[in-house]
């Protein structure tokens, strides 16, 4: 609902904009279900058309939650700085996404990203090295929180998604300003003279790894951890087996600490007759003396 509202307002503005390049408007459906809606746009376009695209601005949460945060990538690209220039000169508060993302390995194919700053349609463009702004409106970072505010916990896809429950957390009037901060800064920096510049830089000069992205490399991990995992009970294993088959071939430990090792029994002669009687070889105990009488005066 903001995001569109906040959309709306660009494309009105933008419609008129005197500019060197050409600007898209979209709005993307199924983002929820999948991200099918960008999905399918970007599938249809040519690597030369991914390389002809300057940057991909995503507004999804906006001024609802207790921070406004920008995130470009992994590690922050250059064009970055560009939009907190411009927010700064718009009074506005935006905040860095924080260097410590909260990763994780993405699991389910049908949702291919890792945390919060790659949970949107921007996800596809970044996968085809399309530089991103990516506005999201959280609570990120903090310790023990995952969730748009502190005091209102969650409001994304729960019943409280709704504007009547967010204007009864949140003023209209405060929230009509974070829009309005998210607005100006996201045209400024579209307006700006050195805008084509700066991306151009910024796309020779980014971060951007599909390693972040990739769920093949993602389900590799995954089977290697895996095989670690069994290849370190094998070898727990082997050493357990290892530790009983010494134990048993050593006849134990006598009184004094001594070993007896059984070896091959020797064939003497008694009274005519042929006996064999085992060697027994002591070990570990030679030096040992058996204790004194403790009752002996």
């Amino acid at each position: 609902m903001t995001g569109v509202a906040t959309t709306l307002k660009l494309a009105e503005t933008l419609a008129t904009a005197d500019v060197e390049y050409n600007i898209i408007i979209a709005f993307w459906g199924s983002e929820e279900n999948g991200l099918f809606g960008s999905s399918e746009f970007v599938s249809d376009l040519s690597k030369d058309q991914f390389d002809e695209i300057l940057l991909y601005v995503n507004l999804d949460s906006l001024a609802v939650g207790d921070n406004q945060y920008i995130f470009t990538n992994e590690l922050s690209d250059p064009h970055e700085e560009m939009f907190f220039e411009e927010a700064e000169k718009n009074s506005f508060d935006l905040e860095r996404a924080p260097s410590d993302k909260k990763y994780s390995l993405p699991m389910q194919p049908e949702r291919p990203f890792s945390h919060i700053g790659i949970q949107s349609d921007n996800y596809h463009f970044m996968i085809n090295e399309v530089m991103v702004a990516n506005f999201i409106s959280y609570v990120w970072g903090e310790e023990g929180i995952n969730h748009e505010t502190v005091l209102h916990d969650n409001i994304m896809h729960t019943e409280n998604d709704n504007s009547e429950y967010i204007f009864s957390m949140h003023q209209k009037e405060e929230i009509a300003n974070n829009l309005e901060g998210v607005y100006n800064t996201v045209y400024s920096t579209l307006m700006r003279d050195d805008f084509v510049e700066n991306m151009v830089y910024s796309k020779a000069n980014s971060s951007i790894s599909e390693i972040y992205f990739d769920t093949n490399i993602a389900t590799i991990a995954c089977v290697g951890i895996a095989l670690l995992f069994v290849l370190a009970l094998l070898l727990v294993s082997k050493k357990l087996r290892q530790e009983v088959k010494s134990t048993t071939e050593v006849g134990g430990n006598d009184q004094y600490g001594s070993q007896e090792k059984i070896e091959k029994a020797e064939t003497v002669e008694i009274f005519g007759e042929k006996v064999e009687i085992p060697k027994k070889q002591q070990s570990g105990g030679e030096n040992k003396k058996p204790p004194e009488n403790p009752f002996k005066f």
